[in-house]
């Protein structure tokens, strides 16, 4: 059986680098959503 290893190894890194992103996430909530950020950048004039 032939694979296509270039499709197979392209899904498996997107894969691994979304479960890192999303682990990261839960582990590490990001400090300011874009909501805050842009409320703080109208302050900042």
């Amino acid at each position: 059986m032939h694979l296509n290893w270039p499709v197979i190894a392209t899904i498996t890194l997107v894969l691994l680098g979304g479960a890192v992103i999303f682990l990261a996430q839960a582990v590490e909530p990001t400090r300011e959503t874009a909501v805050e950020v842009l409320d703080s950048e109208r302050f900042a004039r």
